[in-house]
């Protein structure tokens, strides 16, 4: 139901948002990070229930791709801030659990349960991509 998946992407929401911010752990923009990224995430789940789109890649392909930018990732972050993001994808796949079992129960006519788990993958996806990119740069 709404109230789990809510429940769930806020966990996702936090523990991504601790990720993102213990980048910089100790340093004058930490809280800046931590705080870009509630706004960005909040916009993303906002725009999600409004109406999510439907996605132009299979489950299958979609979650190969998340593993691979996940595993690049996680290969370029320091040790104490990998856990960090080990416990926000953690997070993040109870939440496109909970998440996929509510759309799919309150349109099932709309979404399938392989189209949401691929359009939740390729979105998420593009966010771990982003966070690579800007690791890279630094």
């Amino acid at each position: 139901d709404l109230a789990l998946a809510e429940s769930a992407w806020q966990t996702f929401r936090d523990r991504d948002c601790d990720f993102a911010a213990s980048r910089f752990e100790g340093g004058s923009i930490e809280r800046m990070v931590f705080n870009d990224c509630l706004t960005r995430r909040t916009a993303a789940r906002t725009q999600e229930l409004q109406g999510p789109a439907l996605p132009e890649v299979s489950y299958e392909a979609a979650d190969a791709e998340l593993n691979r930018v996940y595993q690049a990732l996680l290969d370029a972050t320091a040790a104490p801030t990998g856990e960090n993001l080990i416990t926000a994808q953690i997070a993040w796949i109870d939440y496109r659990d909970r998440n996929c079992t509510f759309e799919v129960i309150i349109s099932p006519e709309v979404i399938s349960e392989s189209q949401c788990l691929a359009r939740m993958s390729a979105t998420r996806t593009e966010q771990l991509q982003t966070t690579l990119d800007e690791q890279n740069s630094l």
